[in-house]
């Protein structure tokens, strides 16, 4: 199952670093798409046409994923957010997937397709399974010039573990283990709840009760490992890669613990942010600026809370001022990044920003 998955992944990076210089047959001249220049400074970027469904924000460039009645775009944006190229897609997209190696692609209903660019502008190349491909990258925590990080959680989530795979050589490494006492405890609570219930059973099998009762305690021991499964989940644990140094937030067990890719600890820092009421369960990164946000949700806006990495540093905060309940927030060199939906279409064509 590794090899396959490491497969699959390498040969997405192959693709990274050679298919700059390929044509693909899905590329095609288009027709021009108007786009606003006329930016107020809340406003990163506005099309009058076109919503926005996706979008991704990168240090080089922005891809969002447009659409009008059925037709589809991707446009890209560089750095500075000025429009640079556009494709008009062949097929219907739900969304775009931002991968552990910082590429950005088209997700359709059953296959994903991956966003290339050349002198002739963009297009769309390597068709992959839906299921497979999302089911491989998602276990892809990140990437070093030298190695793969993967995440592996086994089947009841006590355990987290991250393990590197050499580029070159394929050889595997664990580097970090976190163990969730939380669901330990909930996996010996529940546990000791179902040993209750067989005694109950027996019981109501030898007072010849078998039939009420047993179909009871099923109901019961459902609910009770609902809960345990859904309301108890592991804790939130993000792993970071920034210039080959690994940051990971380990909620678990209350610190920041940074990280070379063979495992040598650089530093570590308690925390305790994660046990404070309106935690969203959300660290956002701003890899290029070498900061990370934990994130709070007051009266529907959120407040970005700037995490100290050493014993030096003061934890900093700002708010996202202008819309409650963003749909999506990226963080990106300084700003915050997020698409608004609700309340009118005027906002469906606008991706906002904000200096943090």
């Amino acid at each position: 199952m590794v090899k396959r998955l490491l497969l699959l992944i390498l040969i997405t990076f192959g693709i990274q670093l050679t298919g700059i210089s390929q044509i693909d047959s899905t590329y095609q001249d288009i027709e021009e798409v108007f786009v606003s220049s006329k930016r107020k400074k809340t406003i990163a970027f506005e099309d009058p046409k076109y919503y926005i469904v996706d979008f991704t924000v990168s240090e080089t460039r922005t891809i969002l994923l447009m659409k009008n009645f059925g037709t589809y775009f991707i446009y890209e944006l560089d750095e500075d957010m000025n429009f640079r190229h556009k494709l008009r897609l062949k097929v219907n997209a739900n969304s775009l997937f931002y991968d552990c190696f910082g590429n950005t692609h088209v997700v359709t209903r059953d296959s994903v397709y991956f966003i290339l660019n050349d002198s002739f502008g963009l297009f769309l190349t390597e068709v992959h399974p839906r299921v497979r491909f999302m089911s491989a990258m998602k276990q892809c925590a990140g990437r070093t010039s030298e190695k793969i990080i993967f995440e592996m959680r086994t089947v009841t989530e006590e355990y987290q573990t991250f393990y590197t795979v050499d580029i070159d050589s394929g050889y595997r490494n664990t580097i970090y283990q976190i163990n969730d006492s939380t669901i330990a405890k909930s996996l010996r609570d529940a546990s000791r709840l179902k040993q209750t219930d067989d005694l109950q059973i027996g019981d109501a099998q030898r007072n010849k009760e078998a039939n009420v009762s047993m179909k009871r305690a099923d109901k019961t021991q459902n609910r009770r490992g609902f809960f345990f499964r859904k309301i108890k989940p592991q804790k939130y644990n993000p792993l970071f890669v920034v210039d080959d140094t690994l940051y990971i937030f380990n909620h678990a067990e209350g610190r920041i613990d940074q990280m070379d890719d063979k495992g040598n600890l650089i530093d570590s820092r308690e925390i305790d942010y994660q046990f404070k009421k309106g935690w969203k369960n959300i660290v956002y990164s701003d890899k290029g600026r070498k900061k990370f946000y934990a994130v709070w949700m007051r009266n529907g806006a959120q407040n970005l809370i700037g995490l100290a990495l050493t014993e030096d540093e003061q934890d900093f905060g700002v708010k996202i001022t202008k819309h409650a309940y963003p749909e999506k927030v990226v963080v990106r060199n300084g700003f915050v990044y997020y698409a608004y939906k609700p309340n009118y279409d005027a906002n469906l064509n606008k991706l906002y920003r904000q200096k943090l």
